[in-house]
């Protein structure tokens, strides 16, 4: 997802962009996430897409709208940690993002359902919060 804020005569003020990590499918290849994926009218892909919606546009509001706002943690974090906190990332993921970015990133938020970085680059990364 992308924001973008312009001023009255359309100039770029401000520009965000955001991306969800959906939790991976634990001990199974590619073509068996696929179809577990898509499995009872693709349920867990309409799971993770909800909350994938609600964590970015929790970033948006915690990164555009809420400036002053004290519930961001804004504390140095490494991301990577917080990955291997949780147990729902069952595998190495293939999205492109290396994990060198997540070092030196800012914890923005921890909610309940999903956690908000802000990668070393700038980038806002959403993904779920699991249990320990």
């Amino acid at each position: 997802m992308q924001a973008v804020v312009t001023d009255a005569k359309g100039e770029e003020v401000m520009k965000e962009v955001y991306y969800f990590l959906p939790a991976t499918i634990a001990g199974v290849d590619k073509e068996a996430a696929i179809r577990n994926w898509v499995a009872d009218d693709a349920k867990l892909y309409k799971e993770q897409v909800a909350m994938g919606v609600d964590a970015m546009f929790d970033a948006l509001d915690l990164t555009l709208f809420s400036k002053g706002r004290t519930d961001a943690m804004r504390v140095p974090t490494s991301a990577t940690s917080l990955l291997r906190r949780t147990n729902c990332y069952g595998g190495d993921y293939d999205v492109g993002i290396p994990m060198s970015s997540y070092e030196e990133g800012t914890l923005l938020a921890l909610r309940e359902k999903h956690a908000v970085v802000r990668l070393k680059d700038g980038l806002l990364l959403t993904f779920p919060a699991c249990s320990s």
